[in-house]
């Protein structure tokens, strides 16, 4: 047993709840609250990514995907490859030079991404994505797929749904409401990502110098 694997999440999720062998909670409900817990992050925190490769097809213009989102696509011809341009469906035909008929902008439709323009041929892209774990824990020494930093959320989780489960639901709101604020806080620290914009590379019009 070390952590963080599933004997060990078992064993911290006992302590909290106050049961350190099976009587109320069984070790079955235990593993299958520690896995809803590893989604539930996953899907709120989009902490579990994955490069996906992807082709398009000629004369088609989305693009099959299974995630949770899609937050960048990029296409990869012979040469230097090249980051598309997210835009929404009213955009298409409207944010790209018409004279290029390689990929140039993308959007995302539920389980596919668009590509503008509509492809006159096969061409290869990475999608990066967001997605739920891939498989649950079930063997003792099994390791969560999300990053370290969200791994004791999953504990946190596992004791809101024992507490469900004792039919505690004030302590059990108690555990969620902090579970959600640390799941934001730990996502805006370990994954947010925004673009240089020109501003934050700009050298200002004065400078004072102070002694």
């Amino acid at each position: 047993m070390a952590y963080p694997d599933l004997s060990d999440l078992q064993s911290r999720v006992r302590d909290r709840l106050n049961e350190a062998t099976a009587s109320f909670f069984s070790t079955t409900q235990i593993t299958a609250w520690i896995n809803d817990g590893e989604n539930d992050i996953a899907l709120k925190g989009l902490c579990l990514e994955s490069i996906q490769s992807k082709s398009t097809t000629s004369t088609v213009r989305t693009v099959a995907v299974t995630c949770i989102k899609v937050h960048h696509v990029e296409y990869i011809p012979t040469g230097t490859n090249v980051g598309l341009i997210k835009i929404n469906p009213l955009q298409i035909g409207r944010a790209i030079d018409d004279t290029v008929t390689t990929p140039q902008c993308w959007f995302q439709w539920g389980q596919a991404i668009g590509i503008d323009p509509v492809p006159d041929d096969t061409y290869a892209l990475k999608i990066y994505t967001s997605i739920h774990s891939i498989t649950g824990l079930s063997e003792a020494t099994d390791e969560p797929a999300i990053p370290p930093e969200f791994i004791p959320l999953i504990i946190d989780f596992a004791v809101y749904r024992g507490l469900l489960r004792d039919n505690q639901y004030a302590k059990a709101a108690e555990i969620y409401v902090p579970y959600i604020n640390k799941l934001k806080q730990v996502r805006n620290r370990v994954l947010e990502r925004y673009s240089n914009i020109r501003k934050d590379m700009s050298i200002p019009n004065t400078i004072v110098y102070k002694v």
